[in-house]
């Protein structure tokens, strides 16, 4: 019987943007499995992934714009140093210089026309973030009906619309799917209150305190985002097994009584 594999967000952003090794590793442990993953993931995914390549783009921009035709690579990075050191959390530097080493494994020089460089992080903007993602799923989970991923929501501003929520605007199915497992968030909370604090987001303990006061604080960016591993465990199925490189799912899934994929049991 094969393994039902349910994607999270750290390792589909690895599989599609991670160093040529990574991507084979995590297809092959993907190949002979159900391969499943959520809108929920999807929006995680494109989110963060639109943030850091969208913050790229500009710096090639404006490299362009101050009469770069050839952009050096190396003068690219520390431009994007400077930049994320101020408005980016650690996190999303290291999601921006993943997509600065998937640009040097694609280019393979130091030195790239800027027109060139500017059509490629394009063409990851619009092509591989929204048609990649969907490439050999088997079962596409959608609980939560996020607004962020919606085809028929109505959007502004592409970027700007796929990158924020807010509460009062909020249209989708997460306070509903969340209504479903009241007694899993209570016993969430407890575990995560009691657990030593280097296994616990603190981010999401709030979240989580806040929502089994009042669920409909679950809407909007502000917490529904820092309870992004709680509904990302919800939403994996009872017969698969997690894949995820974030270790703040190992007490969630073992509160949940969900199973976590081991890469060092893998074949």
């Amino acid at each position: 019987m094969l393994n039902k594999i349910f994607v999270e967000t750290t390792i589909y952003i690895e599989r599609l943007f991670g160093e040529a090794a990574r991507q084979a590793q995590i297809e092959g442990n993907l190949e002979d499995a159900v391969f499943s993953t959520s809108s929920y993931v999807y929006m995680e995914f494109r989110r963060t992934m639109l943030q850091a390549i969208s913050y790229v783009l500009s710096v090639a921009r404006q490299m362009l714009k101050e009469g770069q035709k050839n952009i050096d690579l190396v003068s690219l990075l520390r431009r994007l140093s400077a930049g994320t050191a101020i408005s980016f959390s650690l996190r999303n530097f290291q999601r921006v210089m993943l997509i600065y080493s998937y640009l040097l494994d694609h280019f393979s020089t130091f030195i790239v026309p800027a027109a060139m460089l500017i059509d490629y992080l394009e063409y990851n903007l619009n092509i591989t973030i929204p048609e990649r993602f969907f490439e050999s799923i088997d079962e596409y989970i959608n609980h939560t009906n996020c607004d962020l991923v919606s085809p028929g929501a109505p959007v502004g501003d592409y970027l700007r619309s796929r990158l924020s929520c807010n509460a009062r605007r909020a249209k989708c199915a997460l306070v509903s799917f969340l209504q479903q497992h009241q007694t899993e968030l209570q016993k969430l909370e407890l575990a995560l209150a009691a657990a030593a604090p280097e296994k616990v987001n603190p981010r999401t303990l709030a979240a989580l305190k806040k929502i089994n006061v009042d669920i409909l604080k679950a809407l909007g960016q502000r917490n529904c985002w820092h309870l992004g591993d709680v509904i990302i465990a919800l939403e994996a199925p009872d017969d698969a097994l997690l894949y995820t490189t974030d270790g703040h799912f190992d007490l969630i899934c073992s509160v949940l009584g969900k199973q976590l994929f081991l890469e060092s049991e893998a074949k």
